[in-house]
């Protein structure tokens, strides 16, 4: 199973948004693998293009003109975006995130950046609920 970054999720949903007739499930594991240089299954194709994933469509062009945008609201918003930023800088260079990467990294951010604290106390960190994993 194939471990897709967010930029290529956003990518393949763009790709099939454009069409003028909307491609099988085939068709786009065939562009994904042409184009993306990924090969993924059926069911990964049809869990990323459900409205699950819509978020994405609009994330990156938030990010990059610098206004930020979340897929929900956090209790310490600051602390997710920079987990975010973190996150998008480490599968830009082919290191997997999972959850239990995501939440670790979440925790030595808390003890080290005060600003993501938002004012709470360092210790003990706030627990970080794990999300659902995304096949991906």
């Amino acid at each position: 199973m194939a471990k897709l970054t967010l930029i290529q999720k956003k990518d393949l949903r763009a790709w099939h948004k454009k069409q003028l007739t909307k491609p099988s499930l085939k068709q786009t594991a065939a562009y994904a693998l042409r184009e993306l240089n990924v090969k993924i299954h059926d069911s990964q194709i049809s869990r990323l293009l459900s409205n699950k994933f819509e978020a994405l469509d609009t994330l990156e062009a938030a990010y990059l003109s610098g206004k930020g945008c979340k897929l929900r609201v956090g209790q310490y918003s600051t602390l997710e975006e920079i987990l975010y930023r973190w996150q998008v800088e480490m599968e830009s260079r082919g290191v997997p995130t999972t959850g239990e990467v995501l939440q670790a990294q979440a925790v030595k951010i808390w003890r080290t950046v005060e600003a993501a604290r938002e004012g709470a106390s360092v210790e003990p960190p706030p627990y970080f609920r794990p999300q659902v994993a995304s096949p991906i």
